[in-house]
């Protein structure tokens, strides 16, 4: 007979954190709660309400760090001094094998709130552990898996899409790696994981596929979900959950164990490694190429990581390899799917067939698209008001994430819309005439020095498409607008990271990451996120500095809002042929949602520009609309002034509360509010406001906001003295 070890409880449906206090006050009223930073914030509303409902005391310490043993003992420690009679882990992977750790050492029972379904750890009696640098160690094997599960089917399928694709992918190669051992077992019962494997198998290859397509497109069909999510934590949690299958293991989880020694592979999931390495276990086992490409084409439908490249290790793949192979070959010589030890040339073949037949792969079953878009993430914008009403329940919404003009458009583009509105069955002016006239006017250039696009992002586009290629570089000051990095990258081109100084561009240390394959310089004035501008005696003295063959692009998106010594750079394109100045209607005229900008340079730069420029790329709508709001000079100084007043209020008021901000150039302000800035974003969704979460940019901390109306202001900082009371 076999040792399986499972959980004696296991709960899994929409909304049940609201009754978890009734599951957990069955193994005590006293529960020590290990959770993650993240996770907990969006948990913990529904969580603890639950918990003091069933009059259960619960002390909260939230952990960032690996599972290491000397962090599960300060958790058994602590859980013992508050006299605990059982330990919760809320949160992913590391937070579950991290509390069944501490729950070992204290002796306790442990109770699994998993928020992801990344990999099966709420479910196995084992934790994976670590040292503090995020190299894994030996495995402990604990004495029980968690007493209890409980997991939140609509908090799980909102997490992020990439954890769900990874717990599907470390199912299959739980399954996949351990079969071929379970199928000539004469153990009953290592017979039955094997055929309920298969029959997990074959949901996740169909309808795991499907909810992933789903959830992507926010559609949330429960009960497939459920389905899916018990295929996850069940049999991968059962394989891990019987004590002989250790003697089965392959190679992908050896292979994921020692890629945790390379710090590139450390920001990928579980189940995003053990995915390549279980196509590389079945290169060295010399498995049939039919089955190998359906392993191949189940993982890039997932989208995990299957190529070098993917993984980020293609550059220095050969010393990545030489740490890999170490540490396999001394935890890992031979496992008993082969009859003889495997050899590191066995090894080293199999990685590089991985990467050559994903590569065939993605090439014969679908459009051989560039490679560069491998590294590239998708650019994510300011969550959309419909968007928000669907996922929080709002009936309600004020957005003050996207940097809008909160006072609309103004009246006279309003009217000129309803009158042309029966024109939008004729293709628009190409040549942007009417606007390209009046806007020529009111800046004092010439038509010809003007490229219009479908808002200044198509005009970033323009740009680097029009010099960057393989080889090039362009320099980015991090953090700033997001599409700068995106063009780069899909061009083929290097991105060069500048850190700014003092939340403002430093251009004194662009102009050091100046190389002889610097092709693009991109500077947003008054810069996104942080509001801080450099002045036009700043920029004066830096493009007096820059070679003339490198194309400086700056996105002066809210150079409206900016300061009187904010650079005139109109009146610079000229003396320095190699700027272009891009603006956009967006921002002080409220014409976002129609989406029209253009670029201002040197007569022969604009025209090589607009080669690339698709010949009807601004519609009449927005044509129109733009030239009667460019007559609107009242409606202008009115957001102006309107915007300078918001600004004040909030220079005042976060002083008195004593939050640190960003003196802002623009109609937006960023503020530090010393705690998890997804916590917050929450508390503010809550209440049906929007607000950007600065971890986007690597402000983990940070919240940014659109200056809006008085009243809309005046929400936004009750709020946070709500949220933060006497803390301040």
């Amino acid at each position: 007979m076999i040792d399986i070890l499972a959980p004696k409880q296991y709960a899994n449906e929409p909304g049940i954190l609201a009754e978890a206090g009734r599951y957990c006050a069955a193994y005590s009223k006293r529960i020590f709660i290990i959770a993650g930073k993240t996770a907990f914030s969006k948990i913990r509303g529904a969580l603890l309400p639950s918990f003091e409902a069933a009059g259960i005391v619960y002390s909260v310490f939230e952990y960032a760090g690996y599972p290491t043993h000397e962090a599960a003992r300060k958790f058994a420690r602590l859980a013992r001094e508050f006299n605990a009679g059982a330990i919760a882990a809320a949160g992913g992977g590391r937070i579950m094998d991290t509390g069944k750790a501490a729950g070992g050492y204290a002796e306790l029972p442990v109770i699994a709130i998993p928020t992801t379904a990344s990999t099966c750890a709420c479910w196995a009696a084992v934790s994976v552990m670590y040292d503090d640098e995020g190299v894994m160690t030996a495995p402990l094997f604990n004495s029980a898996s968690p007493a209890l599960i409980i997991a939140d089917t609509d908090i799980i399928a909102r997490a992020p899409p990439r954890y769900m694709r990874s717990g599907i992918a470390d199912t299959l190669a739980k399954w996949y790696e351990s079969y071929p051992n379970l199928l000539t077992s004469g153990d009953f019962y290592l017979r039955l994981v094997t055929r309920y494997g298969a029959f997990a198998r074959d949901i996740l290859e169909s309808l795991g596929l499907q909810v992933m397509r789903d959830i992507e497109n926010n559609i949330f069909n429960y009960d497939e979900i459920q389905e899916v999510i018990d295929c996850i934590f069940s049999i991968a949690g059962f394989c891990g959950a019987v004590r002989t299958l250790t003697d089965t293991q392959g190679l992908a989880h050896p292979f994921y164990n020692a890629s945790t020694a390379v710090p590139p592979l450390r920001d990928k999931l579980h189940g995003e490694k053990v995915a390549f390495g279980l196509v590389m276990q079945a290169f060295i086992e010399g498995r049939e190429t039919r089955e190998i490409e359906h392993r191949i084409d189940i993982f890039k439908k997932l989208r995990v990581p299957l190529t070098l490249h993917e993984l980020g290790i293609a550059h220095d793949f050969e010393s990545v390899f030489e740490v890999i192979f170490r540490r396999m070959q001394k935890s890992t010589p031979r496992y008993s799917g082969m009859e003889r030890p495997w050899t590191r040339d066995e090894l080293h073949g199999a990685i590089l067939k991985v990467d050559e037949y994903a590569q065939k792969n993605r090439e014969a079953r679908g459009v051989a698209y560039k490679k560069a878009l491998d590294g590239i993430k998708p650019f994510k914008a300011a969550r959309s008001l419909e968007s928000a009403r669907r996922e929080f329940g709002l009936s309600e919404v004020l957005k003050l994430a996207g940097n809008e003009n909160m006072y609309g458009p103004s009246p006279k583009a309003l009217a000129v819309l309803a009158r042309v509105q029966n024109e939008v069955s004729y293709y628009p002016d190409t040549g942007v005439t009417g606007l390209r006239s009046a806007l020529a006017a009111k800046l004092g250039v010439e038509e010809d020095e003007m490229l219009f696009g479908n808002g200044s992002f198509e005009c970033l586009s323009f740009a680097a498409l029009a010099v960057l290629e393989a080889g090039g570089e362009a320099v980015i000051p991090q953090p700033s607008f997001g599409w700068y990095t995106i063009c780069a990258r899909a061009e083929n081109a290097a991105p060069v990271f500048v850190p700014l100084r003092r939340h403002k561009v430093d251009l004194d240390a662009v102009l050091r990451a100046v190389t002889a394959n610097t092709r693009l310089i991109w500077l947003c004035n008054p810069n996104n996120p942080t509001g801080a501008y450099f002045t036009g005696a700043e920029l004066d003295a830096f493009l007096r500095r820059v070679p003339s063959s490198i194309l400086v692009v700056l996105d002066e998106a809210y150079i409206d809002f900016a300061p009187a010594d904010a650079p005139k750079t109109l009146s610079l394109f000229r003396q320095h042929t190699n700027i272009i100045s891009l603006r956009t209607f967006s921002k002080i005229y409220g014409l976002a949602g129609l989406r029209i900008g253009y670029a201002v340079g040197n007569r022969a730069l604009i025209e090589v520009i607009s080669r690339v420029r698709a010949p009807v790329n601004v519609n009449t709508l927005a044509q129109e609309a733009a030239r009667a709001a460019l007559d609107d000079e009242d409606f202008y100084r009115y957001v102006l002034a309107e915007n300078a007043k918001g600004r004040e209020l909030y220079y005042a008021e976060l002083t008195r509360l004593g939050i640190e901000y960003i003196p802002t150039a623009g109609n937006f302000i960023m503020f530090n509010t010393g705690r998890d800035a997804g916590e917050i974003e929450l508390e503010f969704i809550k209440r049906g406001i929007l607000v950007r979460n600065g971890a986007e940019f690597g402000m983990s901390s940070w919240i940014r906001v659109t200056i809006g109306a008085e009243a809309q202001n005046r929400r936004v900082l009750s709020v946070l003295e709500e949220v933060f009371g006497s803390r301040y």
